[in-house]
């Protein structure tokens, strides 16, 4: 009966995918203490991880109710809310309420020199709890690897708790790399000022590891958000955010309280895995029917995605549909997902659904099993798009009237496969069918949709790192100016 090392207990369960009994220590702490805000707010994280995000939501309010400010619920709702709203105004709305929870007071309003290093090269700092093995790190190797060091520095700042591969190469390709877990935020704000950044980019926004609150006080005189967040961060501190005109087209500046810096070839540059498995033939071929599927996480599948691709399911007899998410080992998760095609008019029978796959390669091999892959929608995927591309895969996507909505389109201009995006409900069942009807085509793509990925302007690291590089210029001069 020791709430503590309940609530504990329950983290421990849910991190191992025993989520079923992760609620019933959860709600168990809720029956002894009904005001238990951080076992609301684990239970909210919980509902997440299963797409119940509106009743997530709920949950994180109801924390916030009872502590005002607490910054896991603050992140946690803020994150959610993007599962499911398609209304920037609203998105912003709700961002701007909340953000005042991060503070701003220490150094907000300290005015910084100008900067102008000794050694002549603009200081770049990147903050982030994901330089690990995460699907940031796909997008953010290419730059650290390409950007002209005669011009910058870069200097990292790492939430992460237990080091893997991917944190000892980007530590080794950098200038340098901080090891900031555990630092206050007013510790981690002083470091940065100390170590003189000039631009500070935020890679996670209100995402698990948020240090917003280093940007509400105003850390750096020039700080983006860039890459880990579909939203406006909703703080007047960070003053920029990249973006490119299929994710963020004209007339989305009503939705941030950031500058929006649009990047020529698109605001991502994706570096392909080296032991990614050779593409197989598309399985229809085998089966003699179409496999759809989706391998995204599960808290982008709200009750809206299934709706979604049922249409397409349907409008193809005899088709089956492959979903793949980590927390599909448990029962109850599958059991909902099989309960939410039901609803939206599919015999579960045409429904598989796989769990964790212990290694990229085998995770990539996992895509020999479905012919079309489905975006989700309204939060499209992004790693999952490009990994379906890299093995053969085409993949529909819907776009919305939100950034979270738009990086299936922004990921297929850059790829060019512009019609592949869709921009109504009706159109992508119908490209959808329209793909499954012709065999050849998809082994068509099959075998050249690698090559064709590998020389697109996605994968082209040398552009995106210079475009990446005058954008920094340019607000550096923007905010100096």
């Amino acid at each position: 009966d020791y709430l503590p090392a309940l609530n504990n207990y329950a983290v421990s369960l849910n991190r191992l995918n025993r989520c079923a009994e992760a609620e019933i220590v959860l709600r168990k702490i809720l029956v002894v203490e009904p005001n238990h805000y951080e076992a609301i707010t684990n239970l909210a994280g919980y509902f997440k991880d299963l797409g119940r995000t509106r009743e997530a939501v709920d949950l994180y309010r109801k924390a916030l109710s009872i502590k005002p400010a607490y910054l896991p619920a603050v992140s946690g709702l803020l994150l959610c809310i993007n599962y499911h709203e398609t209304d920037l105004t609203n998105l912003l709305d709700v961002h701007r309420q909340l953000v005042p929870a991060f503070g701003h007071e220490e150094f907000c309003s300290a005015d910084f020199p100008k900067h102008n290093h000794p050694d002549g090269r603009i200081r770049i700092g990147l903050s982030s709890p994901d330089f690990k093995m995460h699907s940031v790190a796909f997008f953010l190797l290419p730059l650290i690897s390409r950007l002209d060091r005669t011009r910058f520095s870069i200097h990292c700042y790492s939430d992460v708790p237990i080091p893997d591969d991917i944190t000892r190469t980007v530590e080794s390709r950098v200038d340098s790399f901080r090891h900031v877990f555990g630092l206050s935020d007013v510790e981690l704000a002083a470091q940065i000022r100390a170590d003189e950044i000039g631009v500070l980019f935020d890679l996670a926004g209100h995402t698990s590891g948020s240090r917003s609150a280093v940007f509400a006080k105003r850390a750096a005189p020039v700080q983006v958000v860039w890459l880990g967040y579909p939203a406006s961060t909703g703080l007047d501190t960070m003053d920029f955010r990249l973006t490119d005109a299929n994710a963020d087209p004209a007339g989305f500046e009503i939705g941030y309280t950031e500058k929006l810096v649009r990047l020529p070839g698109g605001f991502l540059c994706y570096l392909p895995p080296d032991d990614a498995p050779e593409p197989s033939p598309p399985p229809c071929l085998k089966n003699g029917y179409i496999t759809f599927g989706s391998f995204n996480n599960a808290a982008k599948v709200q009750p809206e995605t299934v709706a979604l691709w049922a249409l397409a399911i349907n409008a193809v007899p005899e088709s089956r549909f492959l979903m793949k998410a980590k927390p599909f080992a448990n029962e109850e998760l599958r059991e909902r997902h099989l309960q939410l095609f039901e609803q939206a008019g599919v015999d579960r029978t045409r429904i598989v659904l796989c769990g964790f796959s212990p290694s990229i390669a085998s995770h990539l091999d996992a895509y020999s099993q479905i012919d079309i892959a489905l975006d989700t929608y309204p939060y499209n995927g992004t790693t999952t798009t490009c990994e379906a591309l890299l093995m053969g895969v085409p993949t529909v996507s819907l776009s919305g009237p939100v950034h979270a909505s738009r990086v299936g389109a922004s990921i297929m201009h850059s790829v060019g496969l512009p019609s592949l995006i869709v921009d109504k409900r009706e159109l992508f069942a119908a490209t959808a069918k329209e793909l499954a009807s012709d065999y050849n085509r998809l082994a068509g793509l099959r075998a050249n949709l690698r090559d064709a990925l590998k020389k697109s302007q996605l994968c082209d690291t040398k552009k995106f790192a210079r475009e990446f590089g005058d954008a920094v210029v340019s607000m550096l001069e923007y905010m100096q100016n």
